[in-house]
C-alpha cells in the first residue's frame, strides 16, 4: 500500500506545481457587437469597409467579392442566427445595386485598435 501511495503523492505534487493555463490577453479575446449598434460605415479599400458601432469602436470588414461595396452609400447587415456578430460567418452584407440588392459574404471581421481608429480619423481630416 505504501509503495502505491508514494507514486500517487508524487504525481499530485507535480500536478499542483504545474503552471495554470494562461488566459488569452484581452486583445485576443473575441470582440463582438450587435447589428443594431451600427451607426455608419466608410470605405476602407477594395472589398473592405470600416463599420462604426460607437464613438471609438470600428470594425474592419473584408468581403469575398462585392463589386458595388466601395461605391455604395447604403448597406445593411443581415445577422445569421440573430445573435451577436463576432466573425464573418455571423453576418452577410446586403448592398443595393441596379438589380435590387447583392448579398456579399464576409470573409473577416477585426476590431481596430484605438491607435488604428485615431490614424483613420486623422487621415479623413
Amino acid at each position: 500500500m505504501i509503495r502505491l501511495a508514494l507514486p500517487v503523492a508524487a504525481a499530485l505534487v507535480c500536478i499542483a506545481a504545474a503552471p495554470a493555463p494562461k488566459e488569452p490577453p484581452p486583445s485576443a479575446a473575441k470582440q463582438c457587437f450587435f447589428a443594431n449598434s451600427v451607426n455608419g460605415f466608410t470605405n476602407a479599400g477594395k472589398n473592405r469597409i470600416h463599420v462604426h458601432t460607437g464613438p471609438r469602436d470600428v470594425y474592419l470588414f473584408e468581403v469575398a467579392a462585392c463589386p458595388n461595396i466601395n461605391f455604395s452609400q447604403r448597406l445593411a447587415l443581415q445577422p445569421i442566427g440573430g445573435g451577436s456578430i463576432c466573425s464573418g460567418i455571423d453576418v452577410t452584407l446586403i448592398v443595393p445595386n441596379i438589380a435590387g440588392a447583392q448579398k456579399c459574404p464576409v470573409r473577416m471581421i477585426r476590431k481596430l485598435t484605438p491607435e488604428e481608429v485615431s490614424a483613420m480619423r486623422s487621415r479623413r481630416r
